[in-house]
């Protein structure tokens, strides 16, 4: 997903360095602005890392959960067959 910005920011960076402009200040202002947003993407993708690690791990203790009550369930319907199957 942060290849598909950065695209975005390589573009203009090249036609920016293809084209020589007559005024270098807005140049420099223009790839200073680039390498603002492209840090901010970065930070944006470390944030969106850290909570996709965290949805992770919820998701882990939520399937744990699930297993532990598959296996009560289980023993449950052992234990109802045993007694049905006992009369």
């Amino acid at each position: 997903m942060i290849m598909k910005h950065i695209y975005f920011l390589i573009i203009p960076i090249m036609f920016l360095i293809g084209c020589s402009p007559s005024d270098s200040s807005k140049l420099n202002e223009d790839i200073k602005n680039l390498k603002i947003s492209l840090d901010s993407l970065k930070t944006l993708n470390q944030i969106n890392d850290k909570t996709l690690d965290s949805l992770n791990e919820v998701n882990k203790l939520k399937e744990e959960q699930l297993l532990q009550y598959q296996h009560a369930l289980d023993s449950l319907k052992k234990n109802f067959q045993e007694e049905e199957s006992g009369k």
